[in-house]
C-alpha cells in the first residue's frame, strides 16, 4: 500500500509507472494505491509535487 498526502498537486512513479496522480490545485488530502509493483532488490520511486499558493504539506508512506 502506497499512500501520499498533498496540498496541492502530487504524482508518484514506481519503476517508471505512474501509480498516484493527483495533479491539481486542492486542499490537503490523501491518495492511495494498493498492489504497487515493487520487486525484490532496488526500486526507483519518484515523488513530484507543486505548490500553487497558500499552505503546503506533503507526505509519502509505504507499508506491506
Amino acid at each position: 500500500d502506497l499512500r501520499s498526502a498533498s496540498d496541492d498537486g502530487v504524482r508518484v512513479k514506481v519503476n517508471g509507472a505512474t501509480v498516484i496522480e493527483d495533479w491539481g490545485d486542492h486542499v490537503f488530502r490523501t491518495s492511495s494505491k494498493t498492489d504497487v509493483p515493487l520487486v525484490a532488490g532496488t526500486n526507483t520511486i519518484v515523488f513530484e509535487f507543486y505548490q500553487r499558493m497558500g499552505s503546503s504539506g506533503y507526505s509519502l508512506e509505504w507499508r506491506d
